[in-house]
């Protein structure tokens, strides 16, 4: 009898573990700064249609005498990659930054398929990369871009027009 006792003890342990364990509580927003911030996305028109991202994220890097910018907006399978890396200074500012060759880009990945700023006949697309807003109080970093893409065999063209972000970096 004192085994079915300690049994029926341990069994209503579990069961009222597993349901306290299992409530649906926010993402304490201490731990993760972007928790629930729908705040930053990614926005841009493709081929006239309007595209927003809200799953984002950014990074600032010196690699040697380099500074770099990554902003990535994701949905889904989707993604709009922004890369910017000036040889001139070991910390990207504010600023105008046209697109050139691996150095300042854009990629748009749909699925399978990338669309790229930088084309494989080693040509970019026109266009730039505008940071008009870097706060490194709060780690957020706002601009614009625009570009043509071209998939990899270079067969076809999507033109991103009205391109904004506003992201937190690390």
């Amino acid at each position: 009898m004192k085994s079915i006792t300690r049994f029926s003890a341990v069994f209503l342990f579990l069961v009222v573990f597993m349901f306290n364990s299992c409530s649906n509580e926010p993402i304490d927003s201490t731990l993760d700064p972007t928790a629930g911030n729908s705040n930053y996305y990614v926005k841009f028109k493709m081929d006239g249609v309007q595209k927003t991202y809200t799953n984002t994220e950014a990074t600032f890097m010196n690699v040697g005498p380099m500074g770099t910018l990554s902003i990535v907006g994701i949905e889904g399978l989707n993604s709009m990659n922004l890369h910017v890396m000036d040889q001139a200074v070991t910390v990207i500012g504010e600023g105008t930054y046209p697109l050139q060759w691996t150095n300042v880009g854009c990629d748009f990945i749909e699925g399978s398929a990338n669309y790229a700023s930088d084309y494989q006949d080693f040509t970019t697309s026109a266009g730039n990369i505008v940071i008009t807003e870097k706060n490194t109080s709060n780690k957020t970093v706002k601009g614009t871009f625009n570009f043509v893409g071209k998939n990899e065999n270079m067969t076809q063209t999507r033109n991103f027009t009205e391109g904004d972000f506003f992201v937190r970096y690390e």
